[in-house]
């Protein structure tokens, strides 16, 4: 299985201009410190259109957690990366800087923690419940807005209670 080559990025099939449609973003940091745009997104697309008469050559679904290497209105040359993603993970992003806070998210009732072997890291992965009254999310307070976002059975929770989390920033696996 680890010979299949997952697509994990966009590349331009033709040389012109970019253009976005319904494509929204964030300004945020990746893991390095460099300032990335991600997408927040489900809807949006990325287009070539042609440079002579304004025609659309090909167009592309972004997909959500996508980091933009290509701004609006940008020139590209035929093979350039215009965005990429991590493919093995689906994301649950945070809209905007603020503290997380866990809601019905309980050791042994709505989650478990798992250790990986080799390397010993340790997560909350959060598992169906019988209590159905206890429904797992992480809530994220920010300066002038508050959100909640529902926790799926299966998740990998990145963020700790308390923690303070920028935008963009991967809160769920």
């Amino acid at each position: 299985a680890s010979n299949i080559a997952t697509e994990a990025s966009i590349r331009a099939k033709f040389s012109g201009t970019i253009e976005f449609e319904g494509v929204r973003t964030i300004d945020s940091t990746d893991k390095d410190g460099n300032k990335v745009k991600v997408v927040m997104g489900r809807t949006g697309e990325i287009r070539i259109l042609d440079k002579e008469n304004g025609r659309v050559l090909i167009s592309n679904n972004v997909p959500y957690g996508a980091y933009l290497k290509v701004k609006d209105k940008q020139k590209v040359e035929k093979g350039e990366e215009l965005c990429f993603w991590d493919p093995y993970n689906a994301v649950i992003l945070s809209e905007f800087d603020g503290e997380i806070a866990y809601e019905a998210i309980i050791e042994g009732i709505t989650y478990k923690e798992e250790s990986d072997e080799q390397t010993g890291h340790r997560e909350k992965v959060i598992i169906e419940t019988k209590d159905k009254a206890k429904n797992p999310a992480i809530g994220v307070s920010g300066k002038s807005d508050t959100k909640t976002f529902n926790l799926p059975v299966g998740a990998h929770l990145v963020v700790e209670n308390g923690q303070k989390i920028k935008a963009g920033q991967v809160m769920a696996k």
